[in-house]
C-alpha cells in the first residue's frame, strides 16, 4: 500500500509532505515515490494512540472483567483512534486481578482482533484510603510483595506498570523489590515530597493522573509534583478538561515537557454513552451528565473521553500538535517499552496510524497497515 501527498508526522515529530509506503504489516518508507497510491491531498497522518491508563468503553468496564467486554472495549477504541492500550485493573480482589490476566492473555492469543495490547497497568489495590477517588475502599490494602509475586508469575513479560501510594507502611520495601520487575508508579497518595523523592530513589519513574488523587502543590509543601520537577519521572495527564483546567495542562507540559508527559484517558465504561446513570460491579450508582462521572458523593470517577479526544482538547488548551501526538503515542510506547514496534512513523515499526482532516477530526484509522475505521 502507497499512501501519497499527506502531511505526516513522521519520528523527529514534525509533519512532513511526503508519501507512504506499507507491506507486510509495516512502514517500509516514507520517500516520495513515482507509483501510484491512496491519494490523501490535505490530509494529516499521526500515529495510532496508544492509551496506557483506561478502565473500560461502550458500556463495559474493568470491573468484573470478561472476553465478552475486553472485545466490546478493544473494539470501541479502536474505531476512536486509539491502536493500543493498557486495559488497567483497578482496586479490586487478588482473584479479580488473576482473572484479569487471564482474560487478557486470552484476548492476545486470538489475534487482537482490534485494539492492540500494549501491557498490564495495575492500579492499586495499594492506595491510601483518603485519595482514593472512585475507588472500592473494601478492595483498599497495604503492599504485598507476596501478591504482587503470585500476580507478576502470572502475567510474566505483559506486566508493565504497578501503581502504589508510598506513604503506606511498607511502601518503600515494595517499590524497591517491584521495581525490578516492571515501572513502579506513584498513586493515590498523601505523601510529601520528601517521601515522594525517596519513593522515586527507591525505584519509581512514574506518576498516576499527576495532580489527580494527590496532595496539591504549595510553595512551602511541593509535595509530588516538586518530586516530579526535580526528577526525570514520566507524568500522567487527563487532558479532557475535566480532570484538570486547561492551565495545569499547560502547567504541566512545561514543566516536564514533550518527552516525559504521558497523555491518559483514564476512561471508563460511559465513554462513548449518552448521559446517564450507570451502575458498577458493587452495585454503586455512576452519575454521567456533560461527559463529566462522579460519584454520589461528586467524587470524579472516571474519564468519559477517548485518548485521541483528550490530544485534542490539549492541542486546544495551547500544546503544540505535534507535541500532543508525541504524548499519546511515542510516550506511552517508551513507558510500556514498546517503541520499538509502535509509538511513531518510522521505517520497520507497524504501521498504527491515523487519519485526520486538517482540524485533527478522525478521518480513518490503519492497523497493521489495513484501514479498520
Amino acid at each position: 500500500m502507497i499512501i501519497k501527498n499527506a502531511k505526516v508526522l513522521t519520528g523527529d515529530f514534525e509533519f512532513k509532505n511526503t508519501d507512504i509506503t506499507v507491506e507486510n504489516s509495516k512502514f517500509t518508507s516514507l520517500e516520495k515515490t513515482d507509483e501510484q497510491g491512496i491519494d490523501m491531498s490535505g490530509k494529516l497522518i499521526v500515529p495510532g494512540v496508544i492509551d496506557i491508563h483506561m478502565h473500560g468503553a461502550a458500556g463495559a468496564s474493568l470491573c468484573g472483567f470478561t472476553r465478552e467486554k475486553m472485545d466490546i472495549i478493544s473494539e470501541c477504541i479502536l474505531k476512536m483512534g486509539t491502536t493500543s492500550y493498557s486495559p488497567t485493573w483497578y482496586t479490586m480482589s487478588e482473584e479479580s486481578a488473576l482473572e484479569y490476566i487471564d482474560i487478557v492473555k486470552e484476548y492476545i492469543a486470538d489475534g487482537e482482533k482490534y485494539a492492540k495490547v500494549a501491557g498490564l497497568h495495575f492500579e492499586g489495590p495499594y492506595v491510601t484510603y483518603a485519595k482514593k477517588g472512585g475507588m472500592n475502599e473494601i478492595y483498599i490494602r497495604k503492599p504485598d510483595l507476596e501478591e504482587f509475586e503470585r500476580i507478576a508469575q502470572k502475567a510474566g513479560d505483559l506486566l508493565k506498570i504497578m501503581a502504589i501510594a508510598p506513604d503506606l507502611d511498607g511502601a518503600m520495601e515494595f517499590i524497591k523489590e517491584a521495581s525490578k520487575k516492571c515501572v513502579i508508579s506513584i498513586a493515590h497518595t498523601e505523601c510529601d515530597y520528601d517521601m515522594a523523592l525517596e519513593a522515586i530513589r527507591n525505584g519509581a519513574s512514574h506518576i498516576t493522573h499527576t495532580f489527580n488523587a494527590m496532595n496539591g502543590f504549595s510553595h512551602r509543601a511541593p509535595n509530588v509534583l516538586g518530586a516530579a520537577f526535580d526528577t526525570d519521572v514520566m507524568c500522567e495527564c487527563i487532558s479532557d478538561g475535566v480532570h484538570l483546567h486547561p492551565s495545569a495542562v499547560r502547567l504541566l507540559y512545561k514543566m516536564v515537557g514533550e518527552d516525559r508527559l504521558v497523555i491518559i484517558s483514564d476512561s471508563m465504561d460511559a465513554v462513548g454513552l449518552a448521559d446517564g446513570e450507570y451502575p458498577d460491579k458493587d452495585g454503586r450508582i455512576i452519575y454521567v451528565k456533560d461527559r463529566k462521572a462522579t460519584l454520589a458523593n461528586g467524587t470524579i470517577a472516571g474519564g468519559c473521553y477517548s485518548l485521541l479526544e483528550c490530544v485534542q482538547s490539549a492541542i486546544d488548551f495551547g500544546i503544540p500538535a505535534e507535541k500532543a501526538f508525541k504524548c499519546a503515542s511515542y510516550n506511552p510506547a517508551k513507558v510500556m517499552k514498546i517503541e520499538d514496534k509502535v509509538g511513531s512513523i518510522e521505517v520497520g515499526k507497524y504501521a498504527d496510524f491515523l487519519v485526520l482532516d486538517k482540524n485533527y477530526k478522525l478521518c480513518s484509522v490503519y492497523k497493521n497497515g489495513v484501514m479498520t475505521v
